[in-house]
């Protein structure tokens, strides 16, 4: 098989052993012109036949916006940097993320914030699986390799933590993840300490408020829930008329007490899932520092009261493409695992498909929240269709009606064009 015409340079980065004890190679097929689907499963073909190991497919556009967003990548990788780097150059947003120090803070909090904001539900909801456990050691790891260039993390002794955690074989899955959740609360509290934010108040609306009425769970989760001090509601569940699950962010006195208890219990009213997030308010404050939103702006409270930062827009828009940044590069590393493997994968893998497949309305839906337009999901993927010709429904049957490669593959080309249309709109970058 020939080399495909986009492919311009394969760069071969070995990383050394980590916790796992063993060396891993990446290699990136740097290519000279934007993909399509058709394009991605024929380089990831071609890579297999060439023996490349653990490939990702990298366009001009995802090596220039790695100059902001993943600097480190972006000097490996890449011979000039300034030849392609790029600058925020949205209103207010001058020095934001200006130097390689800031951008290398900024992507270590973006890599935490993703893996350690789904925590509460992989206890509560029984997900997490060894693997899941091992990406999450992962991604502390590589904030532990960076413990010598940020004074925020001086000290902390992360990859130890990090080793000694993953030897503790012998505890449960639960408790393994309890002590996984604390390393990350104390990596993000020091880390979230240099953003700056305003305090704003969520407060209960009224019982008569008509939008109560679809939270029939609330009146379980007072009775059951120790310390509870407030119950918050956002997402779909808020915004849409549809939605398939509820999103709830659960504030408590202790939230290892609360976690042991809702531990595996898979929660649902109405037929749906409680995606159930658990923090006390000093946790729900750190870890909001480094969200993509203003919660106070749009998620609903249905008890109690607490305090959450209020971040400015241009930070909030970085984030977004920050958080888009790096789903697209998990995107592009599973098409070639999905390509080799067997696609009668456990349901696991399968929902993990699906989920990467929705990526893009997810970016799409969180920029336009930070700019203010708090858009239900079905105009979000309206918008999807109609300017990047992406139907996320469709996607999402393909990864069980032919395998999950080629909806992976629409679904990394929709992220890139999803990012781009959202750079169009806004005017976030500009090269430097």
């Amino acid at each position: 098989m020939p080399t495909p015409k986009a492919v311009v340079d394969v760069h071969r980065v070995e990383h050394p052993p980590s916790w796992r004890a063993q060396p891993f190679t990446v290699d990136f097929i740097l290519l000279g012109s934007d993909y399509c689907e058709a394009d991605l499963i024929d380089i990831h073909r071609w890579a297999w036949q060439q023996g490349l190991a653990n490939s990702r497919c990298i366009s001009p556009q995802t090596l220039s916006w790695s100059s902001l967003f993943q600097p480190r990548f972006f000097e490996a990788v890449h011979p000039r940097p300034a030849a392609a780097s790029m600058r925020m150059a949205y209103p207010g947003s001058d020095g934001l993320i200006a130097d390689l120090g800031e951008q290398t803070r900024f992507w270590i909090q973006s890599v935490l914030f993703l893996a350690s904001v789904t925590m509460s539900a992989a206890i509560v909801q029984d997900r997490a699986s060894d693997g899941t456990i091992g990406s999450k050691y992962d991604k502390l790891w590589q904030a532990g390799l960076l413990q010598a260039q940020m004074p925020q993390l001086a000290e902390m002794g992360i990859c130890d933590a990090v080793t000694a955690l993953a030897a503790r074989t012998d505890r449960s899955k639960v408790q393994r993840l309890l002590d996984l959740r604390q390393l990350f609360d104390h990596v993000v509290e020091r880390l979230g300490a240099s953003v700056t934010a305003e305090r704003a108040s969520i407060k209960q609306i009224d019982t008569s408020d008509p939008r109560t009425k679809r939270f029939g769970f609330l009146d379980d989760l007072r009775d059951s829930v120790r310390g509870l001090q407030a119950i918050i509601v956002y997402g779909s569940s808020v915004l849409s008329e549809r939605f398939a699950d509820y999103d709830v962010v659960l504030v408590v006195d202790d939230e290892t007490v609360t976690l042991q208890e809702m531990a595996n219990t898979c929660p649902t009213w109405g037929g749906k899932e409680l995606n159930v997030g658990v923090y006390t308010p000093r946790q729900l404050w750190n870890m909001q520092l480094l969200s993509g939103d203003n919660l106070a702006d749009y998620g609903l409270c249905l008890f109690g009261e607490v305090e959450l930062p209020q971040k400015q827009t241009p930070m909030l828009l970085a984030r977004n493409l920050s958080f888009g940044m790096l789903r697209l590069r998990q995107q592009l590393g599973m098409i070639g695992y999905a390509l080799q493997a067997n696609n009668s994968d456990a349901n696991d893998r399968r929902n993990l498909y699906s989920y990467f497949v929705k990526i893009p309305a997810n970016i799409a839906k969180g920029t336009f929240g930070a700019a203010g337009r708090y858009w239900p999901k079905e105009k979000v993927q309206q918008w999807l269709v109609d300017l990047c010709g992406f139907d996320t429904a469709y996607q999402e049957q393909r990864v069980v009606a032919e395998g999950p490669a080629n909806a992976l593959a629409a679904a990394a080309t929709a992220t890139e064009q999803t990012l781009r249309r959202l750079d169009e709109d806004f005017r976030i970058l500009r090269p430097k």
